[in-house]
């Protein structure tokens, strides 16, 4: 069975030109340069510098999207656990933090995540039950479980 047979949704991203290019959907929606941090630049050996792009248009990094993508999915998947018990939170932010770290194992960097959840109005003991809810169905969280260290930072 192929990774996409059973899907209920799919979408298409293109990256081309490494760190300094580009990266695209395939509706157009999301059509943005990319940069590498400046941090990753300066390690890297002189022949693996990629140029920056010249453009004047917004430009991201992976980790950046990766971030926006993880926040996005776990509030889905925190709401939805919230309703499920009956609990209001309509009101809730997730900001994802996204570090590049030395790699280990043979890999030259790895990712590490931090979610801060604020559920606002909700008592630390139900929104713990909330956030770890949200972590076992969002689909981000499992498809970097056992893999990327992943802390979660109850406001």
């Amino acid at each position: 069975m192929s990774a996409l047979e059973t899907a209920i949704y799919i979408t298409t991203a293109t990256a081309s030109g490494g760190r300094a290019g580009r990266v695209s959907t395939a509706d157009g929606t999301l059509d943005l340069d990319l940069v590498m941090p400046s941090a990753v630049y300066d390690m890297l050996p002189e022949e693996m510098q990629e140029a920056p792009s010249t453009s004047d248009r917004p430009r991201v990094d992976p980790e950046m999207l990766f971030a926006a993508g993880y926040a996005g999915c776990f509030i889905s998947a925190l709401r939805y656990t919230a309703l499920s018990m009956g609990v209001d939170a309509s009101t809730a932010t997730v900001a994802s933090s996204v570090a590049l770290k030395p790699g280990s194992d043979g890999a030259a960097f790895k990712l590490g995540v931090q979610l801060e959840i604020d559920l606002p109005g909700i008592d630390t003991e139900t929104g713990q039950k909330i956030v770890d809810g949200a972590h076992k169905i969002c689909p981000y969280s499992a498809a970097v479980r056992n893999n990327i260290e992943v802390d979660l930072a109850l406001k």
